[in-house]
């Protein structure tokens, strides 16, 4: 059984990634449809930087009228104002972010169904959905779990240096989620085709919050990987220093030291719902239910 004091380390991590308040925001229009949402104090900086009709005092009407023009003059100014390098592209759906397209099949092209595609960056700052692939990397030892957890490189521009699920990135439009985990799982671990082929998508999670005047609105595709003595770490983009192994209990000792990238918890915690039931009271499941949907 968890801990009393683990187990509010759990749902208060939840919590946190899921407060927010709309009050700071306003809609964003896809054919009088909402489906993002843009802090005020960034809509009054983009006003005075950008020349565009489709800014208006209450939203931005019909994001994607003019093709993709609109998107790509919001682009220009964000890059212009800004470190970022160029970053991929990234399917929007016709749901809005307070309740996004959560189910997918993992061989399924992601771009079926999208209305339009948009670079990463600008994801959190129109409050769009950011859709990711993680992947649990475990094995069973004695009765325990253990998990793999990658600790990521600290030239990293986020989270530089924390405790990551084993595989983690964020979901390109012209892939599969099942080929984003093949790509990330080679260049991030050194994993091959032929073992990620063995992963299982169980769930997909949705967490949103208020982060540095932008509405982050995410869903996780969780996969799970049972690992064999056979695996070795071999990333090849940088991005992770290395894999370690950790049992359930030093998990927590990572969380309430602040050294785990805080939503790689929602993956493990819905592994061990499902694979660990007992190790909660039925209290707290009821609790963590309430972040994890």
């Amino acid at each position: 059984m968890i801990s009393k004091r683990n187990s509010d380390l759990i749902i208060q991590s939840l919590k946190n990634l899921n407060s927010y308040n709309l009050e700071n925001f306003l809609p964003i229009k896809f054919k009088d449809k909402k489906i993002g949402w843009i802090n005020r104090k960034k809509l009054v900086f983009f006003k005075e930087k950008l020349e565009c009709s489709f800014f208006n005092s209450l939203c931005i009407i019909d994001l994607y009228s003019n093709g993709s023009d609109n998107i790509q003059k919001l682009y220009n100014c964000v890059m212009n104002d800004s470190n970022f390098k160029h970053t991929e592209n990234c399917s929007i759906f016709n749901f809005d972010s307070l309740n996004p397209k959560k189910i997918f099949e993992k061989n399924q092209k992601f771009e079926n169904e999208q209305i339009f595609k948009i670079p990463r960056i600008l994801l959190n700052i129109l409050g769009l959905p950011a859709y990711g692939i993680h992947c649990n990397g475990w094995k069973a030892e004695n009765n325990n779990i253990f998990f793999y957890l990658s600790k990521r490189s600290k030239k990293l521009n986020t989270f530089p240096g924390l405790y990551d699920n084993l595989i983690g990135g964020g979901q390109p439009y012209n892939l599969s989620l099942k080929d984003n985990l093949i790509k990330e799982g080679f260049e991030e671990v050194g994993l091959k085709k032929k073992t990620l082929n063995k992963a299982k998508l169980e769930s997909f999670n949705h967490y949103i919050h208020d982060n540095n005047d932008s509405l982050n609105s995410s869903i996780i595709a969780t996969f799970d990987l049972e690992l064999d003595r056979s695996f070795k770490f071999n990333g090849s983009d940088g991005e992770v220093e290395k894999v370690e192994k950790f049992e359930i209990t030093e998990i927590f000792e990572l969380l309430e030291n602040s050294k785990l990238k805080p939503n790689c918890m929602i993956p493990i915690i819905d592994f061990l719902l499902r694979k660990k039931k007992e190790l909660f009271r039925k209290n707290e499941i009821l609790k963590i239910k309430e972040y994890i949907f």
